[in-house]
């Protein structure tokens, strides 16, 4: 029987090739964490600018942006995100009832082409910065029209009273001063 195949022994690496880099993460690994750390410097820069880049007058002239919006892409929830939750009038509508003619009024008109426009807008914020008047001019067309005639405005004009708590919502809309 011959002898067993000696084989030869193993090399040891020399120390300069066994060095590992300071950094020895891999690499997903530190753009995972650069990503996320530029996403939170950016989440931070719009939280900041949102909260004090920005006046009162414009957050409300943005609700009644998103409103226009809503009603034209039939979206109640976003419709109704504008609407503070204790909201009353003087035709006894609040929150729940307003949200569900809001619901069955976007839901007869799916089919229908909806144009609904707020001009002529007047802010007027009170002293304590809470509470804020919005005077405007409703215009659209027929079933736009339709609402209008529940409500009776004088010359298209309607009154909304808006309150300031985390965010601006409409507490109240009437047709009169």
């Amino acid at each position: 029987m011959p002898p067993p195949k000696k084989f030869p022994a193993p090399r040891r690496a020399s120390p300069a090739k066994n060095k590992k880099p300071p950094l020895a993460y891999p690499r997903w690994l530190v753009v995972f964490a650069v990503a996320l750390v530029l996403s939170g410097l950016v989440s931070a820069g719009m939280w900041l600018y949102s909260r004090y880049g920005v006046t009162d007058e414009e957050r409300i002239r943005h609700s009644l942006a998103t409103i226009e919006l809503a009603v034209e892409a039939r979206q109640t929830r976003m419709l109704m995100g504008q609407v503070a939750d204790d909201y009353a009038d003087r035709y006894g509508n609040n929150y729940a009832v307003l949200y569900d003619r809001a619901r069955g009024w976007m839901a007869l008109n799916l089919t229908r082409k909806v144009e609904f426009d707020l001009t002529d807008i007047n802010i007027e914020i009170a002293d304590d910065g809470k509470t804020a008047r919005v005077t405007a001019t409703v215009g659209g067309n027929e079933p736009i029209q339709r609402v209008l005639s529940y409500i009776r405005p004088q010359n298209n004009r309607v009154y909304l009273d808006y309150r300031k708590n985390a965010l601006w919502q409409v507490v109240n809309c009437r047709a009169e001063p």
